[in-house]
């Protein structure tokens, strides 16, 4: 009787170290990791300089400016004329749209490249054809060919790293496009509220979208909740 009373209290002070001890590290540990980690990811958002002006059509017909990036989160692309290069870019778009579309301050923004200006008919007609329906999260830009090469030179620029699986590390940016990429730029470009590029991402890397859904988590304003009211009964 008193060994098996023996053992039993052996198994209590065993349960109590597992409770006071092993479970609240264990929680600490995972706890501390997923804050390292969001850490590192919001070290990942540098600023690789701010938007000046500039002007283009959308496809509903109205003007765009850099005054529709504040109090935006902006998700940039160039969507080159042929159709197999456009894949990528479309696709994730359509694919983060939808993962986004219930918050009102992120929008994507696709500036259709073209050997001619085109009209907002022209532009409609594309996005109905790849499944653009959402014009108030999705903006179809264009204007003449030389003011988007401009635009991406200049302001967005063509990133390089020496190891492009390498998420930390540091993009370069200049002006100066690859010879044979003249009309194809393969990234996203993410802008913060205030027009500043944050980051880089290479649409063709899943691991490098997934990235981005995670900044855009960071740097997005949380939802305000909605306030809770305590009824009253009437006082009879």
């Amino acid at each position: 009787m008193e060994s098996k009373n023996n053992v039993n209290n052996i198994i209590q002070f065993l349960g109590l170290i597992l409770m006071l001890v092993v479970f609240p590290a264990g929680s600490w540990f995972y706890l501390q990791s997923g804050l390292d980690y969001q850490r590192g990811a919001r070290a990942e958002l540098r600023d690789y300089g701010q938007l000046k002006d500039f002007q283009f059509t959308n496809q509903k017909g109205k003007t765009f400016n850099a005054d529709e990036l504040k109090g935006k989160i902006s998700v940039v692309a160039l969507v080159p004329e042929t159709e197999p290069e456009q894949f990528n870019i479309i696709n994730n778009v359509n694919k983060l749209n939808l993962q986004f579309q219930k918050r009102k301050e992120i929008q994507f923004l696709l500036h259709l490249f073209s050997k001619e200006k085109l009209d907002p008919i022209a532009l409609k007609s594309f996005a109905e054809k790849h499944d653009i329906t959402d014009d108030f999260h999705c903006k179809i830009l264009n204007g003449a060919p030389e003011e988007i090469q401009t635009i991406f030179r200049t302001y967005y620029k063509w990133p390089t790293k020496s190891n492009v699986e390498d998420l930390a590390e540091t993009w370069q940016v200049d002006g100066s496009f690859p010879i044979e990429k003249t009309n194809e730029y393969p990234y996203f470009v993410l802008l913060d509220t205030l027009g500043t590029i944050r980051n880089y991402y290479d649409a063709r890397n899943g691991t490098a979208i997934k990235r981005l859904v995670e900044h855009l988590a960071i740097i997005m304003p949380k939802e305000k909740e909605e306030k809770a009211y305590l009824k009253r009964e009437t006082e009879k």
